[in-house]
């Protein structure tokens, strides 16, 4: 296929996914959604186009939004601004792909268990793990993934850590992934996947991921985007190239920091460690450095902590790393 059609074929699937938005756009129609949700299943082109309509949609309502009305009709010289909602029932659609590709829907997914083959990883250790549908799947330190295949379906559980997911495109078996209590829907898409303490970080490369939880559909998720996955709630983000590649260095072997603070980047580092680094005065807590740095050898991050700040170290016997101010300081 020539360089033109391509591009031919891509404008006229962008034109089609933002028909598609804007059809849903006033008025719930089952029979609406039901073309959109078939549409958007036949490629994972026509999924990324349909994420990106919907945000440029989302985004064309909040410019619209902020426009002179009521007060300023009447000539006050403090226009008041108003938001225009964006309407919730488009969010359905993606839904409808989940619910109509899963059988059972989230609670079977939960219910399996006894047929999953499990793969874990060791605290300061990678693994790959290569699927018979042609997946990859990259483990970073300490993390375990359940994975269950049926006929209808690919279902892989992320019960701790993070993982790096390049799925293979089968239109006739979709791709979950379940963390915590929300599933994600992917087609074709390359994404990375980590649980921290207090919410799911979501961050897309390729593809497309649409977020649900409890059957309700949260958010759709486009290469190049992010989400932060609390509770019920999915917020996205822009992530430029470098945000990006910080977040997925680990399958380098590598951290990267770029004004981290102290504090994030030793949380950071003891991701990889048994005995943990110690910050021993809240003093420290937030300053901030930047670096790449290997993940299997915290002396080259000692050392430039050390050589950044007046900071000293003490080595314990259990192995742990203690930091505190140079005396005077």
């Amino acid at each position: 296929m020539s360089d033109t059609t391509a591009d031919t074929n891509r404008c006229q699937i962008d034109a089609d996914a933002a028909r598609l938005v804007a059809s849903l756009s006033s008025t719930p129609d089952p029979a609406r959604e039901r073309i959109a949700m078939d549409w958007a299943g036949q490629s994972p082109l026509h999924a990324i186009a349909l994420a990106r309509a919907e945000s440029a949609w989302e985004t064309a309502g909040r410019l619209r939004a902020v426009t002179p009305q009521g007060d300023a009709v009447r000539g006050d010289s403090h226009p008041t601004a108003h938001w225009i909602a964006t309407p919730t029932h488009r969010r359905t659609l993606l839904a409808g792909l989940l619910a109509a590709s899963a059988v059972g829907g989230i609670a079977t997914t939960l219910a399996l268990g006894s047929r999953d083959a499990r793969y874990t990883t060791d605290i300061g250790t990678r693994r790959s793990v290569s699927l018979t549908d042609g997946s990859r799947i990259d483990l970073n330190t300490g993390s375990v993934i359940a994975v269950a295949f049926e006929t209808s379906r690919r279902v892989v559980r992320l019960l701790q850590g993070e993982a790096m997911f390049d799925v293979a495109h089968d239109a006739e078996r979709p791709f979950y992934v379940q963390v915590g209590g929300s599933l994600l829907r992917v087609l074709g898409t390359a994404f990375n996947v980590r649980i921290r303490a207090e919410l799911v970080e979501l961050t897309v490369s390729r593809g497309a991921v649409a977020i649900s939880k409890g059957g309700r559909m949260l958010r759709t998720v486009a290469a190049g985007y992010g989400a932060a996955i609390r509770g019920g709630v999915a917020e996205t983000n822009h992530l430029g190239e470098a945000i990006i590649r910080q977040r997925t260095a680990w399958q380098e072997g590598v951290i990267e920091l770029d004004g981290e603070t102290l504090e994030q980047a030793v949380a950071e580092f003891n991701r990889y460690r048994r005995a943990p680094i110690i910050l021993g005065d809240n003093r420290l807590a937030a300053l901030r450095i930047g670096g790449r740095f290997g993940t299997s050898d915290s002396t080259q991050f000692i050392d430039a902590v050390q050589q950044s700040f007046p900071v000293r170290t003490v080595a314990n016997t259990d192995g742990s790393i203690l930091l505190t101010p140079l005396p005077g300081n």
